[in-house]
């Protein structure tokens, strides 16, 4: 499975997923941001490039971690090789409270919907990092759904990175901004 008309950002995305530590993608929603990085993973796991892949998201939406995960995974590597790999958990979803008390060694970590993470579950998420493994951060610049707490944790990490990219190299840390016009849902979404 392969993206047809991948934008400039999802590429991006892409290409810092083979180098660096931490890549946070951000921007509104349907711009792709899941759909780009739930695609290299499934390419990770067939390719072996990866052990291992932990799936997340902030307590406020977390639910069935699984479920908005799925669709993405049976499209991109069917539903009998990705039975096979949750099976031998080499796929697995874990609330931000059990990455909390783990070191990920030799992992992928995706955490989507990082607009309703506070910072402690941010901070949580990217402490426990350990060798060999990448963590991608994906969160909207502009929330469409109501938060079940306040949660203002992606905003405060942005605005950080915003002031210090400078200090991290492109292997520590990468910031993709996706914009309006790369949706690739509906065009309506643009006028929002």
């Amino acid at each position: 499975y392969d993206i047809e008309s991948p934008t400039k950002s999802q590429l991006d995305t892409v290409k810092a997923m083979e180098s660096a530590m931490v890549i946070v993608a951000a921007g509104d929603t349907g711009v792709g941001k899941t759909l780009c990085v739930m695609v290299e993973l499934a390419k990770w796991l067939v390719d072996r490039k990866v052990r291992k892949v932990v799936l997340t998201k902030p307590e406020a939406v977390a639910g069935d971690i699984i479920d908005p995960f799925n669709d993405y995974l049976v499209q991109t590597l069917g539903d009998d090789k990705l039975t096979n790999l949750l099976s031998k958990g080499k796929i697995r979803t874990l609330t931000v409270d059990q990455i909390n008390h783990t070191t990920l060694k030799n992992t992928l970590v995706v955490m989507d919907n990082a607009e309703f993470a506070t910072s402690f579950e941010l901070y949580s998420v990217i402490s426990r990092l350990g060798k060999g493994s990448t963590l991608v951060i994906l969160g909207d610049l502009h929330p469409v759904l109501p938060s079940k707490k306040s949660t203002k944790g992606f905003k405060q990490l942005t605005d950080a990175i915003h002031n210090s990219i400078e200090d991290f190299t492109s292997t520590e840390l990468v910031y993709v901004l996706f914009n309006k016009n790369e949706i690739v849902r509906s065009p309506l979404l643009r006028k929002f």
